[in-house]
């Protein structure tokens, strides 16, 4: 489906780790070929479940927040926090019932369920749902992937996931105009939903810039 001029942009992903999941994108948001400004893309929906989306700035804050409310109303009304599996479930429905003026939304979710499982599914405008152990969107997907198809490994840690994650991003904003302004980490662990400050994340890319000076 083609996308508004004015919704162009974007590079988000997500991986599935051994200690929980890791979803991280960049900052720039896009009107046409213009920056219009520089805002986070990932949200938390619940402590153990995060929601990162690429395309139309309004709608992904719209549809997030949608998300957001109805599964606060779940934990009110069932005393306990929806499951990731159910998230992604309630979300492809809200994005299924407006397929005919459909959510400009590419939306990847993921969390951790009550046993520690990892999970992550990637969403279409129409609700359409794929379930993987990494994944990317955007306008700066193909960057972002080809890094990730060279150096996922299943089972790996967080600690080591950040890493490539942030070298899947810069990857995207070094070849893709619409993406930029910097590096966003998140981890969402038992412990919840945390995004890694600024210095954490510079660290992070130094760290694996001088890996790859000591290989040369």
């Amino acid at each position: 489906m083609d996308k508004p001029e004015g919704y162009k942009g974007t590079t988000i992903l997500g991986m599935v780790c051994k200690d929980g999941v890791v979803l991280a994108s960049e900052f720039r948001a896009t009107l046409g070929y213009t920056i219009a400004g520089r805002d986070i893309k990932v949200y938390e929906i619940e402590p153990h479940i995060g929601f990162a989306g690429a395309g139309g700035a309004g709608d992904n804050q719209a549809l997030s927040k949608i998300l957001k409310v109805e599964t606060g109303l779940f934990r009110t009304r069932n005393s306990r926090p929806i499951t990731v599996e159910g998230g992604v479930n309630l979300l492809s429905t809200i994005m299924y019932q407006y397929k005919m003026f459909p959510f400009i939304s590419f939306v990847i979710l993921g969390g951790i369920e009550a046993d520690g499982t990892p999970r992550l599914y990637a969403l279409d405008p129409y609700g359409s749902v794929m379930r993987d152990k990494y994944t990317a969107s955007g306008s700066g997907m193909q960057m972002a992937l080809g890094i990730l198809d060279d150096r996922y490994e299943e089972g790996m840690l967080i600690k080591d996931a950040l890493s490539l994650a942030a070298r899947a991003v810069i990857a995207g904003i070094k070849r893709d105009a619409m993406s930029g302004d910097g590096v966003d980490l998140i981890t969402i662990t038992k412990e919840g939903f945390k995004r890694l400050d600024k210095a954490e994340v510079e660290k992070i890319i130094e760290r694996d810039k001088q890996k790859e000076k000591k290989k040369q």
